[in-house]
């Protein structure tokens, strides 16, 4: 895809967007006339009021992270989400970010909306349009003025020529979340919690010129030199999972999203490969990209209870891998006692690994219990009983 220029315009609607998602306390695309805050209906409305021309304008949406890469990674590991701000057919782009101190009681405290558009389409629509005096044409966003078919194909071809024939995501050399948890729409209804997906995406330049072969697809683990076992692969062939999801199944846009069938490990490299053909000659992409590396290595918890004597240290990374996929939440409760009243304090770095920094403490006993959100999901429960 091309690189995203800054616009004015979708950074206004979409901090507009924003400010309804949090004084409303709502997720959801759709703005309610009359609530406080509406400025639109949906984001072509939004788009238009603060004076975006061109139609067809993508949002995305994330909420509840601490920080505006968090929000973005939040997007990224969505494979929907992803693969819309992956468009090789947008090229200008706003964001609005709120951040506000994290609530306790479930509310919505921080959101991040994307807006992305089409720069050539808006700046004619911007102008009033082209003169058309017959052929096909589309309306501009004001539905009054029109941008000929012809007009737009050539800026299609100009702007998807900037890109890759094939993109991917996680990019060669990236690091990532080694976890995917929840999408609306959901392309994994069978679980919470997966490896983070990874995904090809075919420029629509080479559709007629390159064809994925979707039963290729291998991703290893670098440090071991196993495969990596993948509970779902998706495609934009198959019916979707989620009927939400269902302009995804098209012949116009080629990809394919593999989801591995546990989380990622932390601190990993790993190796993806597809083939295809191009022009009917057969092609490999192979690429490596690694997942993120925790503050110190972790404490993996994986036996009921555990004991630990960790003479002098106040500070533990705790990852507590899913008892099963469908186990996204957890409970954590730590009692200890120490010549002084303790002092304790747990950071969730995600829903399975915690940073817990103890004070004043000579034992202690960290009990995590797994919840299962999904029908027939069970509960798992382990502790820690550390000698500090």
């Amino acid at each position: 895809m091309a690189t995203y220029l800054p616009s004015t315009f979708l950074n206004d609607s979409a901090t507009a967007h924003t400010n309804y998602l949090l004084t409303n306390n709502i997720m959801a695309h759709i703005e309610v006339f009359g609530a406080p805050g509406f400025t639109g209906l949906n984001a072509d409305a939004r788009a238009l009021v603060a004076g975006y021309r061109s139609y067809g304008v993508a949002e995305n949406i994330s909420t509840n992270k601490g920080s505006g890469s968090e929000l973005i990674d939040s997007l990224m590991t969505a494979v929907y989400h992803r693969m819309s701000l992956l468009d090789f057919d947008k090229d200008e782009l706003g964001v609005g970010l709120v951040i506000n101190q994290p609530t306790t009681d479930g509310s919505m405290w921080s959101a991040l909306t994307t807006n992305s558009g089409f720069k050539a389409f808006n700046d004619i629509c911007a102008q009033g349009g082209e003169v058309i005096q017959a052929g096909t044409y589309y309306h501009c966003n004001d539905n009054v003025s029109r941008v000929s078919a012809n007009s737009n194909d050539v800026w299609l071809v100009t702007l998807r020529a900037k890109s890759l024939d094939v993109v991917v995501w996680p990019p060669a050399g990236g690091a990532v979340s080694p976890a995917f948890y929840e999408e609306t729409p959901d392309p994994l209804p069978a679980c919470s919690v997966s490896g983070n997906p990874v995904s090809a995406q075919v420029n629509p330049a080479f559709n007629s010129q390159i064809a994925l072969n979707k039963t290729s697809f291998t991703l290893t683990d670098m440090s071991t030199g196993l495969a990596v076992p993948l509970v779902q692969t998706l495609d934009n062939s198959v019916v979707q999972p989620d009927p939400l999801a269902a302009s995804w199944t098209t012949p116009s846009k080629q990809w394919l999203s593999a989801f591995p069938t546990k989380r990622l490990n932390w601190g990993t490299t790993y190796r993806a490969s597809i083939d295809y053909t191009l022009n009917g000659t057969a092609t490999t992409k192979t690429w490596t990209f690694s997942t993120h590396t925790l503050p110190k290595a972790p404490v993996v918890v994986t036996l009921p209870n555990t004991d630990i004597t960790a003479t002098g240290q106040t500070q533990f990374v705790f990852y507590i891998p899913p008892g099963d996929c469908k186990a996204s939440t957890m409970q954590v409760n730590i009692t200890a006692i120490g010549h002084v009243a303790p002092q304790i304090n747990i950071d969730g770095i995600d829903p399975h690994t915690y940073i817990v920094t103890m004070t004043g403490a000579s034992e202690a006993a960290i009990t995590f219990t797994q919840t299962g959100v999904l029908p027939g999901s069970l509960t798992h429960t382990r502790v820690v009983n550390l000698s500090l």
